[in-house]
């Protein structure tokens, strides 16, 4: 019977143990018995299996795995996948089954514009998208529960995410009301779109103004057609009910149009983390922690970064490559600061407290050329590149800091969202 030997692995702390690829779709065995492959026929690698370890506590996070080898035969690997839920394949380029791919970041930019934070739109004023259309309204709110979820899940994890969530909307899931007085309500709409905000309070400021009556505004919600009362895009907007309109618009975009993804939201959060924990912080203070650019990733500078910083594979803290990075790094301004984190780890932040709680460390190795060469010209010709599962930055020992903080913010910059240079 055709065989193979397979690792298990087992975290050291709660002493789960995961079989590898029962999460990740394993199907078979090919090439005689001897490995086992993925659905799409891709080879499983020990990078798949440690994103799919369910640990039994969430503080195992980032704990070792002890890796085992055991002897599986294909009769039981055929047995065991029978009785294994088909579920989605862990992919480098695409999450198979929810037509995720590396094309995603381009459809939301196109899909998600907010500038001014993000801000549920009114159910009922949802134009067609690539990534909504067609979905339906239980659809949208289990979207809405889901980011409860991550939300909940990323401060359980101690992780930090980059989330600009509108300061109003954190207003509601903290539980608050944005419909104190038409003053304050205008002010919140100004906050998540100026424009419209700039002309509800003009028609506020000019309610006593008979050229109001000529506008030819009608009981919907601008800019959309979406009725605020019975037969409201037959409704004139007069001076003698331009308040009554202004108050209908707060309500609806602030509240009524707003509360079931806010209901999902909050239901998502407190599955996993208790409701109070969002009454913690002001939004003020959760809008700086789910999404501050403004902030440094290593406000120590140079110190904190040496301190935090591994070397290995031919680099030791004493090498001249190494000063000069440290050097580079300590300079770069905050958007490249989070560029370069999310070239070496993944992730747009880092944990919370820092570049001292990433976990694996900062590890910094020398790269090689092809023939091994250490000529000065074979470095200066190769690019850095990095491996996001184990946060390593692979650097070429560059004759100068010039070229090499020319070649790292060309990667750090042209190098996002591929695997190209890992």
């Amino acid at each position: 019977t055709p065989s193979v030997v397979h690792p298990v692995l087992q975290c050291s702390h709660c002493d789960t143990v995961t079989f590898p690829g029962t999460e990740a779709g394993l199907v078979t065995m090919v090439d005689g018995g001897t490995r086992m492959v993925a659905r799409t026929g891709r080879r499983m690698y020990e990078r798949d299996y440690r994103a799919v370890t369910k640990h039994a506590s969430v503080h195992c996070e980032g704990t070792p795995l002890t890796q085992t080898n055991v002897v599986l035969y294909e009769s039981d690997v055929d047995t065991l996948v029978a009785l294994v839920p088909q579920s989605p394949e862990v992919l480098d380029s695409e999450l198979d089954g929810l037509g995720v791919t590396s094309s995603f970041q381009t459809d939301l930019d196109d899909a998600v514009v907010a500038p001014h934070g993000l801000f549920p739109r009114p159910i009922g004023l949802r134009p067609p998208s690539p990534l909504s259309s067609g979905s339906s309204s239980s659809e949208l709110l289990a979207r809405f529960a889901f980011l409860g979820k991550l939300v909940a899940q990323a401060l359980v994890d101690e992780r930090l995410l980059d989330l600009p969530l509108a300061v109003p909307f954190l207003r509601l899931l903290r539980g608050e009301s944005l419909l104190g007085n038409m003053a304050l309500a205008l002010e919140h709409i100004a906050t998540v779109d100026p424009q419209l905000g700039r002309s509800l309070q003009y028609l506020y400021d000019h309610r006593q103004d008979a050229s109001i009556d000529d506008m030819g505004l009608t009981f919907v919600l601008p800019p959309s057609s979406m009725p605020l009362c019975d037969k409201g895009a037959d409704r004139p907007v007069t001076t003698d009910n331009v308040v009554e309109f202004l108050d209908l618009t707060a309500t609806t975009m602030l509240d009524t149009a707003i509360r079931p993804q806010v209901d999902a939201f909050r239901a998502g959060f407190a599955s996993i983390a208790p409701l109070h924990v969002l009454t913690m912080l002001s939004a003020a203070d959760w809008s700086v922690l789910l999404a501050d650019p403004s902030r440094q990733m290593w406000p120590g500078g140079a110190d904190e970064i040496r301190a935090a910083m591994v070397c290995d594979h031919g680099y030791t803290m004493d090498s001249r490559a190494i000063e000069w990075l440290v050097d580079i790094l300590a300079e770069l301004a905050p958007d490249d600061q989070r560029l370069f984190v999310r070239f070496v780890t993944g992730s747009h932040r880092l944990p919370m407290g820092g570049l001292a709680r990433l976990d694996p460390a900062l590890t910094v190795v020398r790269k090689l050329t092809v023939d091994d060469a250490s000529s000065s010209t074979a470095n200066d010709a190769i690019l850095p590149s990095a491996s996001t599962c184990t946060n390593y930055l692979k650097l070429p020992d560059y004759s100068s800091k010039d070229i090499m903080r020319t070649k790292l913010l060309y990667c750090i910059h042209e190098g996002q969202l591929s695997f190209h240079l890992s």
